[in-house]
């Protein structure tokens, strides 16, 4: 599996730019780059446990600060960077509890979990410390991958659910 990495100067920059902000601000950044470059920013006052103006407010400041943008009527990481650098700086805790947060708001927003949000619950759902749930969506994701022809991305998500699957379980022998 490859991982992004992001450049020490990039990295170090984003630090400054996240240390402008106030700690509610960076709550909601933080739980937007759980969520990916685009993301979707209703989702975030449940996530973040904050009202609709504070979200709002936090931001603007994130535009300002240039680490998000503003994309049509929603939001943006300015680069893919920016946002493995934000997910990057999250503490383990935080990690986990905004991933207990957002792993059922996305799974309520997308009910069947079309397209790409099945592979961002598995990711929430293994990051909230729940790998079964996290296999159960990747076996789903792999099956659709095979469905549609698309053997390598198939195989890579079928052994990625099943390094996470317990060995007793269903969702192991799938």
């Amino acid at each position: 599996e490859l991982t992004p990495t992001v450049p020490a100067s990039l990295r170090d920059s984003i630090r400054r730019r996240m240390g402008l902000l106030d700690p509610t601000a960076r709550r909601v950044v933080g739980a937007a780059a759980l969520l990916g470059r685009r993301f979707d920013w209703e989702l975030l006052p449940g996530i973040a446990d904050l009202d609709g103006r504070a979200v709002v407010d936090a931001l603007r400041a994130a535009v300002d600060a240039q680490i998000v943008a503003v994309n049509g009527d929603g939001f943006v990481f300015r680069h893919s960077l920016t946002r493995e650098a934000v997910a990057g700086d999250l503490l383990p805790p935080e990690r986990r509890r905004l991933a207990r947060q957002a792993w059922p708001a996305i799974e309520r927003a997308h009910p069947g979990l079309p397209g790409a949000t099945c592979e961002l619950a598995a990711e929430l759902a293994e990051a909230a410390g729940v790998p079964e749930a996290a296999a159960e969506r990747l076996v789903e994701s792999a099956r659709r991958a095979l469905a549609t022809g698309a053997l390598t991305t198939a195989e890579g998500t079928a052994r990625r659910a099943r390094r996470l699957a317990p060995l007793d379980e269903a969702v192991a022998r799938d």
